[in-house]
């Protein structure tokens, strides 16, 4: 009895721990499901909706919104600074009053005499002859006019950028609209991101818009040798935040740095999903998501495959995605191995021409 009790104790220690313990399991899975079940439902709401249309207009379109915003404050700004640079000037002397007293607890007294336009270069030719401007020391009285002359360009400068900027937000848009995309967490839409700054049409545009930027200083240095200008210098100090964020944008569209992959041949690349936070949806560029999964997925590659599954849905999954992104990368490679000998022949015979007509 001594003998066998511990052993009867024994098989059944063994036979009812796995019971329990299936049994701990189950019960910590139900407690799991149950504190992740709410969150998951509340998340699931937000990504039924058209996700890669809102992410598409609100983040990806920025900068297309930023070079316009800062354009026509540009334009603007340059006429109304030039027009009643004096105003301005005195303008000045109230900040520099203000800043110094917050800034460095005192100021010295100002006195600042309010002046009136100083230079009617903007009117059309009758209310530039006759006397059209009153000022009677508390009342700033402007006349309708029409613009002419030599200022007549830029009204035609004015339009020219927002011009290049609505043809680029309609062809993204129609390219999105033909791709059918739903969801900004899927792999097809953050291809199409990739894809789209590299297309004819989007480099028109954007060389559009680039060419109002170019042709605005012609215009300027045209306007002040004309009119004979003074202190202009001023002018071209108050523009430069408008003038920083309308080349910082006009950058960002000429030159994104986004992943250059091909990897569209591939549905089932197209067909996978990555988990993309809700703050993403306003915040996040596809650029810089782009450049972390390429960054995850070369950590995978090497054994650390930590990073790309914190951009799965299941983590579980990584292998499987790891091995679609590598024949994906894989066909693209071979693709660009057979376009290479093509591409060496046609310049080979371009620079053979070249040496016969020499």
């Amino acid at each position: 009895l001594a003998l066998e009790l511990p052993q009867r104790c024994r098989v059944a220690m063994n036979l009812e721990l796995p019971d329990r313990a299936s049994s701990d399991e189950s019960e910590s899975v139900a407690a799991e499901s149950e504190d992740f079940s709410t969150p998951r439902r509340q998340v699931a709401c937000w990504r039924r909706l058209p996700t890669a249309w809102i992410h598409l207009i609100i983040v990806e379109c920025i900068h297309i919104y930023l070079a316009v915003f800062s354009w026509i404050r540009l334009i603007t700004n340059v006429n109304l600074r030039t027009a009643m640079r004096q105003h301005f000037v005195n303008a000045a002397r109230l900040e520099g009053y203000f800043s110094d007293l917050f800034l460095w607890g005192s100021t010295g007294a100002v006195t600042v005499f309010l002046s009136n336009v100083t230079d009617p270069y903007f009117l059309g030719h009758e209310e530039r002859i006759h006397e059209s401007i009153f000022y009677n020391e508390t009342v700033l009285e402007l006349p309708e006019t029409r613009i002419d002359g030599a200022n007549l360009p830029w009204t035609l400068l004015i339009w020219l950028l927002p011009l290049g900027a609505s043809l680029l937000l309609l062809f993204v848009l129609g390219s999105a609209l033909r791709r059918r995309i739903w969801s900004f967490e899927s792999a097809d839409y953050l291809q199409f991101t990739w894809d789209i700054t590299r297309k004819r049409p989007y480099r028109w545009c954007v060389a559009l818009m680039a060419s109002a930027a170019v042709f605005m200083p012609v215009l300027w240095l045209v306007q002040i040798f004309m009119y004979r200008l003074e202190d202009q210098f001023e002018v071209l100090r108050s523009s430069l935040l408008s003038g920083a964020l309308l080349l910082f944008a006009l950058d960002q569209l000429a030159f994104p740095a986004v992943p250059y992959h091909d990897w569209q041949a591939s549905d089932s690349f197209k067909d996978l999903m990555f988990q993309r936070p809700l703050l993403h949806l306003c915040l996040g560029t596809n650029k810089s998501f782009g450049m972390k999964l390429v960054d995850a997925l070369w950590a995978a590659e090497h054994g650390d495959p930590s990073r790309l599954r914190r951009y799965l849905c299941d983590p579980e999954d990584a292998d499987t995605v790891l091995r679609i992104c590598r024949e994906a990368q894989r066909s693209e490679s071979e693709a660009r191995r057979r376009r290479a000998p093509a591409e060496t022949e046609v310049e080979g015979g371009g620079r053979r021409d070249d040496v016969d007509a020499g």
